[in-house]
C-alpha cells in the first residue's frame, strides 16, 4: 500500500491575511457602533440600518496602511455615502472635526503620512485580536 506524503498546512498569503483582517476589522467597527438590536446609524447621513447592511467607512483612504486599521479613522456608513458619494467626505470631515477636536483631527490626518508595511506577524496578531473582539 502506497502512502501519500504528509502535507503541511498551507501558509496563508499576505494578501489573504490582509483580506481576512479587512473583513474582521469591518465587522468590529460596524458592531461596535450598533445598538442591542443590531442597528447602527450612518455617520454621515443618519440612515439607520442593521450593522450587516452598513459598511466600514474610512476617513483617510485604506491605501494609507498606517491608518487602515485605525479605529479612530473608521465609522459606520451606508453604501450610499461610502460608495456612491465616495465617503461623503465633506460631511465626514465636518463631523469628525467636531468629534475629535482640532488637535485630534490634525493628529489623525498627520498619521496618514507615516509609511507602514505590515508583516505576516502583524496581520496574524491583529486577526487574533479582532477575532476575539468580534467573537468569531
Amino acid at each position: 500500500m502506497k502512502r501519500s506524503p504528509i502535507r503541511k498546512p498551507k501558509t496563508k498569503t499576505i494578501s489573504k491575511l490582509k483580506s481576512e483582517l479587512d473583513r474582521l476589522f469591518s465587522i468590529y467597527i460596524r458592531k461596535s457602533y450598533s445598538n442591542d438590536y443590531g442597528q447602527a446609524v450612518c455617520y454621515t447621513c443618519g440612515k439607520v440600518d442593521s450593522w450587516e447592511s452598513l459598511q466600514n467607512g474610512h476617513f483617510i483612504s485604506r491605501a494609507h496602511m498606517n491608518t487602515r486599521y485605525d479605529e479612530g479613522n473608521c465609522r459606520v456608513q451606508c453604501v450610499g455615502c461610502n460608495v456612491f458619494k465616495s465617503g461623503n467626505m465633506v460631511e465626514y470631515s465636518r463631523r469628525l472635526l467636531k468629534e475629535l477636536g482640532e488637535n485630534g483631527f490634525t493628529e489623525l490626518t498627520s498619521r496618514k503620512d507615516v509609511i507602514k508595511q505590515f508583516t505576516r506577524k502583524d496581520y496574524e496578531s491583529l486577526i487574533d485580536k479582532y477575532k476575539v473582539l468580534t467573537r468569531e
